[in-house]
């Protein structure tokens, strides 16, 4: 109730709360079940698409299809454990990981994702070697820090020093850093135990070279397109320190770990190679065709009748 003074008259008026109809509540939820989805998906808004995906590739769910552009991270655990969860309900057969023009990113997510795929317990890769223990500490903490942020990061940084200096430790002349994918790891109970298709390219870079080798080495899956840009048997990643160059200014990180796949190494110094070699030309580009893609899909038509 409000009330008024105009004119030496006193008006009062009563206010109502608007109650929302059925199709405002209808429109609410959808826009939360599309900003969880946005989320769990990891929604690039600069191009506005997504950069996990899945969907089923056939009409009785037998092929399922996962595509990563980057290993982010972000909500990936709630990603694979819904995804691992419909494809196991689907009692799908085939499974197709597509990493191509994935320059890679979190060890942590490439690590959960193989549990999806393991049957057995695991360790992803060998332990990291740095060159020193304050390797570490040359990550520009307080880099892209506003002064907010400064004080803040400020006041958290003798546990930082802590924290990184506990992770580091020396044997046999070598120092070494704790990763969590270092260590021993369980598969998931929804891990899918079908035929598994891994589409890899030239674009193929880091943590997406790192999870193709294992891969590869322990038979988990049949690799197929182009040879990584990343190398078999490791990348010097893992945290980077940050120099700008001093006549472009460009600020170019410079990996401070080396980590290598948990495998029997190659010594080629060439990338994963894969099991299936289809190359991409310049008119499948522009013709937007896919051929390592139709060779999956035809040997999994001709697997599924028998030839």
């Amino acid at each position: 109730k409000i009330e008024t003074l105009y004119d030496k008259k006193i008006k009062a008026y009563i206010l109502k709360r608007a109650e929302k109809s059925k199709t405002d509540f209808e429109k609410d939820k959808e826009q939360k079940k599309k900003t969880l989805e946005r989320k769990v998906n990891d929604y690039v808004a600069f191009n506005g698409s997504y950069n996990r995906t899945f969907k089923f590739l056939a009409p009785d769910s037998s092929t399922a299809y996962i595509k990563v552009k980057s290993f982010s991270r972000t909500y990936s655990e709630k990603f694979y454990k819904e995804t691992f969860a419909k494809i196991k309900n689907a009692k799908a057969k085939y499974l197709i990981i597509d990493i191509r023009n994935n320059y890679g990113g979190s060890l942590d997510e490439i690590n959960n994702l193989y549990s999806y795929l393991a049957s057995e317990p695991f360790t992803l890769i060998k332990r990291s070697q740095v060159t020193s223990k304050s390797s570490p500490l040359k990550t520009n903490y307080f880099r892209k820090s506003n002064a907010l942020n400064y004080t803040f990061k400020s006041l958290l940084y003798p546990a930082f020093l802590v924290s990184q200096t506990m992770n580091t430790y020396k044997k046999d002349s070598i120092v070494y850093y704790k990763m969590k994918a270092d260590r021993e790891t369980q598969p998931q109970k929804d891990a899918f135990h079908g035929k598994v298709f891994v589409l890899i390219n030239g674009g193929s870079f880091s943590a997406s070279s790192i999870i193709a080798a294992k891969l590869k080495n322990d038979k988990l899956a049949t690799l197929v397109g182009e040879e990584t840009g990343g190398a078999n048997d490791g990348t010097i990643a893992g945290f980077y320190s940050y120099q700008k160059l001093p006549h472009s200014k460009i600020s170019l990180p410079i990996g401070l770990a080396l980590v290598q796949p948990n495998i029997s190494f190659t010594n080629t110094e060439r990338g994963v190679i894969p099991d299936v070699t289809i190359t991409e030309n310049i008119q499948d580009i522009l013709d937007k065709k896919d051929r390592q893609m139709e060779w999956v899909m035809k040997k999994i038509v001709n697997e599924k009748n028998g030839k």
